[in-house]
């Protein structure tokens, strides 16, 4: 039988390409005992991204309101990426009924994100 643990890899992330370069779809157990879902955006240049990110702020409520929840909008300063995402409490090391909640929501949201954002993003092909 194969066992998860052998194909798992040592990260606390994983991306999901949008189909469209600079565009990715994600979710990571980040500091803080937080479980983030995102749209991350690094089409190579702080600049181009900076300037995607205003450009969707500019839909703010629509976006949220597609999506059913508040959005963080965040310019990552210590890197060349933004990312628009949403957090919910949650840690890798969780009990498993917690873990299958986290599982959840997770999928949820990355659905929703890609729902909401992949016709969106087509206008920077």
């Amino acid at each position: 039988s194969l066992s998860l643990k052998k194909w798992a890899q040592p990260q606390n992330w994983y991306w999901f390409s949008s189909g469209l370069q600079g565009f990715n779809y994600a979710v990571a157990f980040t500091h803080g005992e937080k479980v983030r879902v995102e749209l991350y955006i690094d089409r190579g240049e702080s600049e181009i991204n900076d300037s995607i990110l205003q450009e969707m702020i500019k839909e703010k409520d629509t976006l949220e309101k597609e999506m059913g929840t508040k959005l963080c909008w965040e310019e990552l300063e210590a890197r060349r990426g933004s990312r628009i995402a949403i957090y919910r409490d949650g840690s890798i090391s969780e009990n498993e009924k917690m873990l299958d909640e986290i599982k959840v929501w997770v999928i949820e949201y990355l659905l929703k994100f890609k729902q909401v954002f992949d016709q969106r993003i087509k206008k920077w092909k």
